[in-house]
């Protein structure tokens, strides 16, 4: 974009301090459990995503901050691994746009924020990336 280069991702990878989410995640995206998920008639399926949502809310609630955001290590993993200048990333639905030194190279992390309460945009222009809120 504009001569720098993006990576956009999901974001849930860089929670690497919430080893439950990890867990779930490895879990769901496991063709095996996918298949056997599927096998299930609907109706099931539905009751077992509102079990899942019920226990997510109960434990949100009490889980930290720093849990449910991202860890500065894996962040710069990342950056460092695919040479990027702007990481763009939502999951956490805390939007911000964080600057990050790593040595002589500049570099920003975008974060975007959820649709529930607010929209974000990227903006991109010759000046850069600029995060932008969104009316419902």
């Amino acid at each position: 974009m504009y001569g720098q280069k993006a990576l956009l991702s999901h974001g849930d990878l860089l929670c690497t301090d919430d080893l439950q989410y990890q867990q779930i995640r490895t879990m769901t995206r496991d063709p095996d459990w996918q298949a056997r998920m599927l096998a299930k008639p609907l109706r099931e399926r539905l009751k077992i995503a509102g079990q899942a949502r019920l226990r997510k809310a109960e434990v949100g609630g009490n889980a930290g901050t720093n849990l449910r955001d991202v860890n500065d290590a894996a962040v710069e993993r990342l950056i460092r691994e695919y040479e990027v200048d702007v990481l763009l990333h939502g999951h956490t639905h805390r939007p911000a746009v964080h600057s990050i030194g790593l040595g002589r190279r500049k570099t920003k992390r975008i974060v975007l924020g959820d649709w529930d309460r607010q929209g974000s945009v990227v903006r991109w222009s010759l000046g850069g990336p600029r995060l932008e809120e969104m009316p419902r």
